[in-house]
């Protein structure tokens, strides 16, 4: 009976799974292109540095990681929800959830310069803090649906991801990372971000191959 509910929900899978692809692929390129010119500007002023270079590579490494990391948990979860029962809500309840990082995405790279946060209302920090959050409550959003149960149970929720993104959020917020004019922005604050990030961005990476190779082991049988 699971297996024909899933052949008949197979259309709809295919459906959502090609929009997810495609929209997430499509504002994350968008995102990707707005640094060019904060960048440039930065390059041209200060050379290559860590005033020049420190916002660009955090912002990439959160770009990347966020973008792998939404595009296989909304894959994972079709592909292992197999009754059909509720997808399209808990597919909608992702996607939403999922644009919205990418919109939080296209503001932070318009600010990968320490000049551009000097004129910015929102500098960098704000707005990661703010994509971090937002990852936080759509993951306890998740949580607290599957203990509601019926549509909303999930087989496997990313609960790791979640902590991953308080550790960073806390680290942020303790350490004195942030800065709102071009005189704050000490070789001494920029190079714990950039640590701290790359370090994130590698345990992200081991999450990432965790679930990818329990993936092609759950495909093979």
């Amino acid at each position: 009976m699971a297996s024909g509910l899933e052949d008949a929900d197979r259309p709809g899978r295919d459906r959502r799974h090609l929009i997810s692809q495609f929209l997430v692929a499509g504002l994350v390129a968008v995102a990707l292109a707005e640094p060019e010119d904060p960048v440039r500007h930065a390059l041209n002023t200060d050379g290559i540095s860590i005033y020049s270079l420190a916002l660009p590579v955090v912002y990439l490494l959160t770009a990347l990681r966020f973008f792998l990391g939404n595009i296989l948990h909304l894959h994972e979860d079709e592909r292992t929800e197999n009754d059909g029962r509720g997808a399209e809500c808990r597919w909608l309840l992702d996607f939403s959830f999922v644009l919205f990082e990418c919109v939080i995405l296209i503001f932070l790279g318009a600010v990968t310069s320490i000049y551009r946060n000097a004129r910015s209302a929102a500098d960098f920090f704000e707005l990661l803090k703010l994509l971090l959050i937002v990852d936080v409550i759509w993951l306890m959003t998740v949580g607290a649906l599957h203990k509601v149960g019926g549509p909303w149970r999930r087989e496997r929720i990313p609960w790791t991801w979640a902590v991953l993104n308080l550790a960073l959020l806390a680290a942020i917020v303790v350490l004195p990372l942030g800065f709102h004019y071009v005189d704050d922005a000490t070789s001494a604050r920029l190079w714990p971000l950039v640590v701290i990030n790359l370090i994130v961005f590698g345990l992200d990476m081991r999450i990432l191959a965790h679930h990818l190779d329990r993936g092609t082991r759950a495909d093979t049988r």
